[in-house]
Protein backbone atom coordinates (compact mmCIF):
# COMPACT_ATOMS: atom_id res chain seq x y z
CA UNK A 1 0.00 0.00 0.00
CA UNK A 2 1.24 3.75 -1.12
CA UNK A 3 2.15 5.60 1.89
CA UNK A 4 -0.57 8.88 1.78
CA UNK A 5 1.67 11.21 0.60
CA UNK A 6 3.02 9.19 -1.65
CA UNK A 7 -0.11 8.20 -3.13
CA UNK A 8 -1.36 11.99 -3.81
CA UNK A 9 1.39 12.29 -5.60
CA UNK A 10 0.89 9.04 -8.22
CA UNK A 11 -2.86 10.70 -8.45
CA UNK A 12 -1.33 14.18 -9.32
CA UNK A 13 1.22 12.49 -11.91
CA UNK A 14 -2.47 12.25 -14.03
CA UNK A 15 -1.95 15.70 -14.59
CA UNK A 16 1.19 16.46 -14.82
CA UNK A 17 1.76 13.83 -17.45
CA UNK A 18 -0.34 15.85 -19.94
CA UNK A 19 2.40 18.61 -20.21
CA UNK A 20 4.10 18.56 -23.93
CA UNK A 21 7.07 17.57 -23.77
CA UNK A 22 10.38 19.64 -26.31
CA UNK A 23 11.32 18.16 -28.92
CA UNK A 24 15.11 18.54 -27.45
CA UNK A 25 13.08 16.84 -24.31
CA UNK A 26 12.01 13.93 -26.79
CA UNK A 27 15.50 13.26 -28.11
CA UNK A 28 16.78 13.22 -25.03
CA UNK A 29 14.58 10.77 -23.87
CA UNK A 30 15.74 8.30 -26.30
CA UNK A 31 18.85 7.63 -24.43
CA UNK A 32 21.21 10.16 -26.93
CA UNK A 33 21.86 12.87 -24.56
CA UNK A 34 23.89 15.42 -25.44
CA UNK A 35 27.76 15.17 -24.92
CA UNK A 36 28.06 18.35 -23.05
CA UNK A 37 25.28 17.40 -20.64
CA UNK A 38 27.03 13.81 -21.10
CA UNK A 39 30.33 15.14 -19.23
CA UNK A 40 28.05 17.47 -16.61
CA UNK A 41 26.65 14.27 -15.40
CA UNK A 42 29.89 12.46 -15.10
CA UNK A 43 31.47 15.55 -13.16
CA UNK A 44 28.47 14.57 -10.67
CA UNK A 45 30.82 11.81 -9.04
CA UNK A 46 33.67 13.85 -9.57
CA UNK A 47 36.58 13.46 -6.50
CA UNK A 48 36.56 17.08 -6.70
CA UNK A 49 34.25 18.54 -4.12
CA UNK A 50 34.36 22.18 -6.55
CA UNK A 51 33.50 20.12 -9.61
CA UNK A 52 30.89 18.20 -8.37
CA UNK A 53 29.01 21.36 -7.35
CA UNK A 54 29.69 23.47 -10.76
CA UNK A 55 28.27 20.35 -12.72
CA UNK A 56 25.00 20.72 -10.34
CA UNK A 57 24.94 24.18 -10.84
CA UNK A 58 25.20 24.13 -14.51
CA UNK A 59 22.74 21.20 -15.36
CA UNK A 60 20.16 22.91 -12.52
CA UNK A 61 20.93 26.04 -15.25
CA UNK A 62 19.97 23.92 -18.15
CA UNK A 63 16.61 22.96 -16.93
CA UNK A 64 14.57 20.92 -19.40
CA UNK A 65 17.11 19.28 -21.40
CA UNK A 66 18.87 17.61 -18.68
CA UNK A 67 15.72 15.74 -17.03
CA UNK A 68 15.96 12.82 -18.82
CA UNK A 69 19.83 12.42 -18.88
CA UNK A 70 19.38 12.95 -15.37
CA UNK A 71 16.65 9.86 -15.07
CA UNK A 72 19.31 7.76 -17.31
CA UNK A 73 22.35 8.37 -15.12
CA UNK A 74 20.51 7.50 -11.63
CA UNK A 75 19.66 3.77 -13.11
CA UNK A 76 23.38 3.32 -13.66
CA UNK A 77 25.55 5.97 -11.73
CA UNK A 78 27.73 6.02 -7.94
CA UNK A 79 25.80 7.14 -5.24
CA UNK A 80 27.21 10.39 -4.79
CA UNK A 81 26.04 10.64 -9.11
CA UNK A 82 22.91 9.63 -7.40
CA UNK A 83 22.14 11.47 -4.92
CA UNK A 84 23.22 14.63 -6.83
CA UNK A 85 20.72 13.85 -9.43
CA UNK A 86 17.64 13.32 -7.65
CA UNK A 87 18.80 16.97 -5.59
CA UNK A 88 18.89 18.48 -8.91
CA UNK A 89 15.78 17.32 -10.25
CA UNK A 90 13.92 18.15 -6.72
CA UNK A 91 15.35 21.80 -8.03
CA UNK A 92 14.25 21.48 -11.56
CA UNK A 93 10.48 20.19 -10.10
CA UNK A 94 9.98 23.53 -8.28
CA UNK A 95 11.42 25.91 -10.89
CA UNK A 96 9.74 28.86 -12.56
CA UNK A 97 9.17 26.68 -16.05
CA UNK A 98 5.94 24.97 -15.90
CA UNK A 99 7.26 22.40 -18.77
CA UNK A 100 10.49 21.30 -16.62
CA UNK A 101 8.86 21.57 -13.90
CA UNK A 102 6.41 18.75 -14.73
CA UNK A 103 8.71 16.54 -16.19
CA UNK A 104 11.30 16.51 -13.29
CA UNK A 105 8.09 15.94 -11.14
CA UNK A 106 7.43 12.97 -13.11
CA UNK A 107 10.73 11.43 -12.95
CA UNK A 108 10.69 12.03 -9.36
CA UNK A 109 7.48 10.01 -8.45
CA UNK A 110 8.43 7.79 -11.06
CA UNK A 111 11.50 7.33 -9.07
CA UNK A 112 9.73 6.16 -5.61
CA UNK A 113 9.11 2.63 -7.19
CA UNK A 114 12.86 2.26 -8.28
CA UNK A 115 14.19 -1.41 -7.55
CA UNK A 116 17.13 0.42 -5.83
CA UNK A 117 15.98 1.35 -1.83
CA UNK A 118 18.39 4.00 -1.77
CA UNK A 119 17.28 5.89 -4.93
CA UNK A 120 13.26 5.44 -3.13
CA UNK A 121 14.58 6.75 -0.06
CA UNK A 122 16.12 10.02 -1.81
CA UNK A 123 13.30 10.39 -4.41
CA UNK A 124 10.84 9.86 -1.45
CA UNK A 125 12.45 12.86 0.71
CA UNK A 126 13.20 15.67 -2.41
CA UNK A 127 9.26 15.06 -3.33
CA UNK A 128 8.35 15.69 0.90
CA UNK A 129 10.55 19.02 0.34
CA UNK A 130 9.57 19.71 -2.47
CA UNK A 131 5.82 19.74 -1.17
CA UNK A 132 6.55 22.44 0.92
CA UNK A 133 8.15 24.60 -1.44
CA UNK A 134 5.20 23.83 -4.13
CA UNK A 135 2.63 24.33 -1.17
CA UNK A 136 3.70 27.60 -0.33
CA UNK A 137 4.13 28.70 -3.45
CA UNK A 138 0.22 27.56 -4.32
CA UNK A 139 -1.03 29.83 -1.31
CA UNK A 140 1.08 32.82 -3.12
CA UNK A 141 -0.14 32.15 -6.19
CA UNK A 142 -3.86 31.27 -5.21
CA UNK A 143 -3.91 35.11 -3.48
CA UNK A 144 -2.53 36.62 -6.08
CA UNK A 145 -5.30 35.55 -8.74
CA UNK A 146 -7.82 36.66 -6.13
CA UNK A 147 -8.81 33.61 -3.91
CA UNK A 148 -9.43 34.32 -0.47
CA UNK A 149 -6.97 31.81 1.53
CA UNK A 150 -6.85 31.81 5.06
CA UNK A 151 -4.74 29.44 7.12
CA UNK A 152 -4.60 28.00 10.72
CA UNK A 153 -1.70 27.14 12.42
CA UNK A 154 -1.57 24.51 15.34
CA UNK A 155 0.57 21.88 17.02
CA UNK A 156 0.17 18.97 17.79
CA UNK A 157 2.73 17.71 19.64
CA UNK A 158 6.14 18.57 18.45
CA UNK A 159 4.80 18.63 14.92
CA UNK A 160 2.86 21.22 13.14
CA UNK A 161 -0.20 21.40 11.51
CA UNK A 162 -1.59 23.29 9.09
CA UNK A 163 -5.37 23.91 7.70
CA UNK A 164 -6.85 25.87 5.33
CA UNK A 165 -10.06 27.70 4.67
CA UNK A 166 -10.44 29.02 0.87
CA UNK A 167 -13.06 30.99 -1.55
CA UNK A 168 -12.47 30.57 -5.37
CA UNK A 169 -15.22 33.02 -6.61
CA UNK A 170 -16.62 34.60 -9.77
CA UNK A 171 -13.53 37.30 -9.15
CA UNK A 172 -10.53 34.79 -9.13
CA UNK A 173 -8.45 35.94 -11.94
CA UNK A 174 -6.48 32.68 -12.51
CA UNK A 175 -7.20 29.72 -14.94
CA UNK A 176 -7.08 26.13 -14.24
CA UNK A 177 -3.22 25.98 -13.86
CA UNK A 178 -3.62 27.85 -10.67
CA UNK A 179 -6.50 25.30 -9.66
CA UNK A 180 -3.64 22.59 -10.06
CA UNK A 181 -1.70 24.13 -7.58
CA UNK A 182 -4.53 23.50 -4.80
CA UNK A 183 -3.25 19.27 -4.43
CA UNK A 184 0.07 20.29 -3.09
CA UNK A 185 -1.82 21.66 0.08
CA UNK A 186 -1.93 18.88 2.36
CA UNK A 187 -3.16 20.51 5.31
CA UNK A 188 -7.01 20.07 6.04
CA UNK A 189 -8.97 21.92 3.45
CA UNK A 190 -11.94 23.98 3.15
CA UNK A 191 -12.84 24.88 -0.36
CA UNK A 192 -15.37 26.79 -1.50
CA UNK A 193 -16.05 27.27 -5.47
CA UNK A 194 -18.39 30.07 -6.59
CA UNK A 195 -19.55 30.56 -10.15
CA UNK A 196 -20.14 29.10 -13.75
CA UNK A 197 -16.59 28.92 -14.57
CA UNK A 198 -16.57 25.54 -12.09
CA UNK A 199 -16.56 22.70 -14.17
CA UNK A 200 -15.74 19.00 -14.27
CA UNK A 201 -12.31 19.51 -14.91
CA UNK A 202 -11.87 21.58 -12.39
CA UNK A 203 -13.82 19.25 -9.74
CA UNK A 204 -11.32 16.39 -11.03
CA UNK A 205 -8.40 18.41 -9.92
CA UNK A 206 -9.54 19.13 -6.64
CA UNK A 207 -10.85 15.66 -6.15
CA UNK A 208 -7.07 14.97 -5.98
CA UNK A 209 -6.29 17.03 -2.82
CA UNK A 210 -5.09 14.69 -0.32
CA UNK A 211 -6.73 16.24 2.65
CA UNK A 212 -10.20 18.18 0.95
CA UNK A 213 -12.21 17.70 4.48
CA UNK A 214 -15.17 20.41 3.03
CA UNK A 215 -16.05 21.10 -0.39
CA UNK A 216 -18.89 23.79 -1.24
CA UNK A 217 -19.66 24.21 -4.61
CA UNK A 218 -22.18 27.12 -5.88
CA UNK A 219 -23.81 27.98 -9.45
CA UNK A 220 -21.08 25.40 -10.93
CA UNK A 221 -21.73 24.46 -14.24
CA UNK A 222 -20.33 20.76 -13.55
CA UNK A 223 -22.64 17.54 -14.57
CA UNK A 224 -22.64 14.34 -12.79
CA UNK A 225 -19.70 13.58 -14.21
CA UNK A 226 -17.93 15.74 -11.17
CA UNK A 227 -19.46 13.85 -8.20
CA UNK A 228 -17.73 10.72 -10.34
CA UNK A 229 -14.33 12.17 -9.96
CA UNK A 230 -14.97 12.95 -6.35
CA UNK A 231 -14.25 9.15 -5.07
CA UNK A 232 -10.72 10.30 -5.34
CA UNK A 233 -11.22 12.87 -2.58
CA UNK A 234 -10.76 10.16 0.38
CA UNK A 235 -10.51 13.10 3.30
CA UNK A 236 -13.62 14.01 2.41
CA UNK A 237 -16.57 14.42 4.64
CA UNK A 238 -18.93 16.95 3.95
CA UNK A 239 -20.34 17.64 0.74
CA UNK A 240 -22.58 20.74 -0.10
CA UNK A 241 -24.23 21.34 -3.56
CA UNK A 242 -26.19 24.78 -4.36
CA UNK A 243 -27.61 25.16 -7.53
CA UNK A 244 -25.78 23.02 -9.46
CA UNK A 245 -27.08 20.88 -12.58
CA UNK A 246 -26.19 17.25 -11.15
CA UNK A 247 -29.41 14.76 -10.97
CA UNK A 248 -30.79 11.96 -10.01
CA UNK A 249 -27.78 9.72 -11.34
CA UNK A 250 -25.58 11.97 -9.54
CA UNK A 251 -27.36 10.78 -6.25
CA UNK A 252 -26.88 7.50 -6.85
CA UNK A 253 -22.76 7.89 -7.35
CA UNK A 254 -23.29 9.67 -4.18
CA UNK A 255 -24.54 7.11 -1.90
CA UNK A 256 -21.00 5.29 -2.77
CA UNK A 257 -18.97 7.79 -1.10
CA UNK A 258 -19.13 6.50 2.45
CA UNK A 259 -16.71 8.62 4.20
CA UNK A 260 -19.05 11.27 3.94
CA UNK A 261 -20.90 13.03 7.21
CA UNK A 262 -23.33 15.10 5.17
CA UNK A 263 -24.39 16.47 1.82
CA UNK A 264 -26.41 19.42 0.86
CA UNK A 265 -28.54 19.35 -2.31
CA UNK A 266 -30.03 22.81 -2.13
CA UNK A 267 -31.56 24.12 -5.96
CA UNK A 268 -30.02 20.95 -7.65
CA UNK A 269 -31.93 18.59 -10.26
CA UNK A 270 -31.83 15.95 -7.87
CA UNK A 271 -35.58 14.72 -7.19
CA UNK A 272 -37.09 15.11 -4.04
CA UNK A 273 -37.52 11.75 -3.78
CA UNK A 274 -34.32 10.59 -5.04
CA UNK A 275 -33.13 12.70 -1.97
CA UNK A 276 -34.78 10.83 0.28
CA UNK A 277 -33.71 7.64 -1.09
CA UNK A 278 -30.44 8.56 -0.73
CA UNK A 279 -30.89 9.75 3.19
CA UNK A 280 -32.14 6.17 3.66
CA UNK A 281 -29.14 4.82 1.57
CA UNK A 282 -26.86 6.76 3.67
CA UNK A 283 -27.78 6.14 7.34
CA UNK A 284 -24.56 7.40 8.71
CA UNK A 285 -25.06 10.67 6.45
CA UNK A 286 -27.03 13.38 7.02
CA UNK A 287 -28.57 13.97 3.55
CA UNK A 288 -29.99 17.80 3.33
CA UNK A 289 -32.59 18.07 0.12
CA UNK A 290 -34.33 21.01 -0.63
CA UNK A 291 -35.50 23.20 -3.42
CA UNK A 292 -33.35 25.93 -2.94
CA UNK A 293 -35.50 28.61 -1.53
CA UNK A 294 -33.81 30.37 0.79
CA UNK A 295 -35.97 32.65 3.67
CA UNK A 296 -32.85 33.99 5.53
CA UNK A 297 -34.28 33.26 9.09
CA UNK A 298 -32.19 31.24 12.13
CA UNK A 299 -33.98 29.66 15.41
CA UNK A 300 -32.21 28.39 18.48
CA UNK A 301 -33.89 25.06 18.78
CA UNK A 302 -35.06 23.64 15.42
CA UNK A 303 -36.66 21.02 17.71
CA UNK A 304 -38.72 23.72 19.72
CA UNK A 305 -41.41 26.15 19.17
CA UNK A 306 -40.57 27.56 15.89
CA UNK A 307 -39.13 31.28 17.29
CA UNK A 308 -36.92 33.24 15.15
CA UNK A 309 -33.36 34.22 16.71
CA UNK A 310 -31.70 36.09 14.24
CA UNK A 311 -32.32 37.31 10.44
CA UNK A 312 -30.38 37.41 7.52
CA UNK A 313 -29.79 41.26 6.75
CA UNK A 314 -31.05 41.59 2.83
CA UNK A 315 -32.79 38.30 3.22
CA UNK A 316 -36.32 37.42 1.84
CA UNK A 317 -37.02 37.78 5.48
CA UNK A 318 -35.50 40.78 6.05
CA UNK A 319 -37.73 42.26 3.31
CA UNK A 320 -40.64 40.90 4.50
CA UNK A 321 -40.00 42.58 7.51
CA UNK A 322 -39.51 39.24 10.09
CA UNK A 323 -37.71 40.57 13.16
CA UNK A 324 -35.88 38.55 16.43
CA UNK A 325 -38.27 36.74 18.73
CA UNK A 326 -41.54 36.22 16.04
CA UNK A 327 -42.58 32.75 16.24
CA UNK A 328 -43.76 31.49 13.09
CA UNK A 329 -47.29 29.44 13.28
CA UNK A 330 -48.16 28.79 9.65
CA UNK A 331 -46.14 28.93 6.48
CA UNK A 332 -48.34 28.81 3.10
CA UNK A 333 -51.15 26.50 3.77
CA UNK A 334 -49.19 24.19 6.37
CA UNK A 335 -49.42 25.37 9.93
CA UNK A 336 -46.39 25.51 11.65
CA UNK A 337 -45.04 23.78 15.50
CA UNK A 338 -41.54 23.59 15.28
CA UNK A 339 -38.67 25.06 13.65
CA UNK A 340 -37.80 21.98 11.95
CA UNK A 341 -41.06 21.31 10.30
CA UNK A 342 -41.02 24.93 9.16
CA UNK A 343 -37.27 24.32 7.33
CA UNK A 344 -39.07 21.29 5.90
CA UNK A 345 -41.80 23.60 4.43
CA UNK A 346 -39.76 25.64 3.09
CA UNK A 347 -37.63 23.09 1.53
CA UNK A 348 -40.75 22.44 -1.39
CA UNK A 349 -40.45 25.80 -2.69
CA UNK A 350 -38.16 27.36 -5.03
CA UNK A 351 -36.78 30.73 -5.49
CA UNK A 352 -38.84 33.48 -6.76
CA UNK A 353 -41.79 32.02 -5.50
CA UNK A 354 -44.47 34.45 -3.49
CA UNK A 355 -45.50 32.79 -0.17
CA UNK A 356 -47.71 34.09 2.82
CA UNK A 357 -46.50 33.59 6.47
CA UNK A 358 -48.23 33.86 9.72
CA UNK A 359 -46.23 35.10 12.82
CA UNK A 360 -46.92 35.83 16.13
CA UNK A 361 -45.36 39.15 17.63
CA UNK A 362 -46.07 40.40 21.30
CA UNK A 363 -49.30 38.53 21.25
CA UNK A 364 -50.98 39.40 17.49
CA UNK A 365 -50.87 37.67 14.81
CA UNK A 366 -49.36 39.18 11.61
CA UNK A 367 -49.36 37.76 8.11
CA UNK A 368 -46.02 38.56 6.35
CA UNK A 369 -45.49 38.50 2.22
CA UNK A 370 -42.12 37.40 0.99
CA UNK A 371 -40.66 36.41 -2.30
CA UNK A 372 -38.39 33.68 -1.61
CA UNK A 373 -34.70 34.53 -2.84
CA UNK A 374 -31.40 32.26 -3.34
CA UNK A 375 -28.96 31.24 -0.86
CA UNK A 376 -25.88 33.61 -0.63
CA UNK A 377 -22.93 32.82 -2.05
CA UNK A 378 -20.79 33.89 1.74
CA UNK A 379 -22.78 33.48 4.61
CA UNK A 380 -24.44 36.49 5.91
CA UNK A 381 -24.97 35.40 9.59
CA UNK A 382 -23.78 37.65 12.24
Amino acid sequence: MKPPLLAFYFAFAVILSAAPQSVLAQSLSSGEPLEEVTELINALGSASFAERQKASLALQARGEEVVQPLKIAIASSDPETQNRAISILGQLAVSANPACQKQAQNVLIGLTQAEDRVVRQLALATIKQMGAVMQNRAIEQLRAEGAEVKTNETYGGPSRVMSYDIMIGPDFRGDLADIEMLPWLEGQTKLTLIGEKINDEIIATVALMPSLYWLIIKRGTLTNQSVTALRNAKALRYLHFYYVPIDDQAAETLVELKNLLQIRLFGTRVSREKGAWAQQAMANTDVDWRNGAFLGIYFNDTDGPCEVSDVVKDSAADKAGFRAGDRVVWFATKQIQTGKQFLGSVADFNPGDRVKCGVMRMGKELELELVLGRFPDVEKMK
